[in-house]
């Protein structure tokens, strides 16, 4: 079968990265507050958009380039370069090549940031993302890691792999995948507590209890 993995807030564990490195850098460079604490993304945690429209009492435009530049600060810096060779979620990795070992082939749909830049920035960010997979023990073919602006891109490319399951954390894409039929792994995080187990959709809290048995009875 075909399996397709997403990066941030699945294999990795992105809330934990940034509660412990960007709520402190954002706080205490900008004077941003906590807004929406179960978002995913940066600028929606800290509605940056309104903060810097308020801040600056400037308009949409304005606020959204002050909101690039303060992400691309916090991102193109050793941050990246110790977020990428974080660790896997504990058990994963053994979960990913047990898979492999029974013969089913695994792809990366990402839109991590900058992976899609067509500079050095971007040739840095993509390395480091196949890298952090190899780190933890996971080997999967370069020509297997799709990169993307954003996840409306990302959702039409995993539709056009035409894969047997996805594991993914965002509450949009799961939906969105199970109306087409494709079965998924919810990957449990506080910005998609109201994502429930369905037929089509089984929410993994821990991969080291049973999920191979989940896997196994899914199919």
């Amino acid at each position: 079968m075909k399996i397709i993995l997403d990066t941030d807030g699945t294999v990795t564990n992105i809330n934990k990265f940034l509660e412990k490195n960007a709520y402190k850098h954002f706080i205490k460079k900008y004077g941003m507050k906590i807004t929406h604490p179960d978002a995913l993304e940066i600028e929606d945690i800290f509605d940056m958009k309104n903060f810097f429209m308020k801040k600056f009492n400037c308009d949409e435009n304005k606020a959204l380039n002050l909101q690039k530049k303060a992400l691309n600060k916090f991102w193109i810096s050793p941050k990246f370069f110790k977020y990428s060779l974080n660790k896997f979620r504990p058990g994963i990795g053994k979960f990913i090549k047990n898979r492999i070992k029974d013969g089913h082939t695994f792809e990366v749909h990402t839109s991590r940031i900058k992976t899609t830049d067509k500079n050095f920035v971007g040739f840095i960010a993509r390395t480091f993302t196949i890298l952090q997979y190899r780190l933890n023990g996971v080997f999967i073919k370069k020509e297997n890691f799709h990169f993307y602006k954003n996840d409306s891109d990302k959702l039409e490319g995993i539709l056009k792999s035409n894969p047997d399951l996805v594991l993914d954390d965002k509450p949009q894409i799961i939906e969105e995948l199970n109306s087409n039929k494709i079965k998924t792994f919810c990957i449990s995080g506080h910005h998609n507590k109201d994502v429930l187990n369905t037929k089509l959709n089984i929410k993994i809290y821990d991969f080291n209890e049973n999920v191979d048995t989940i896997f196994n009875n899914l199919f």
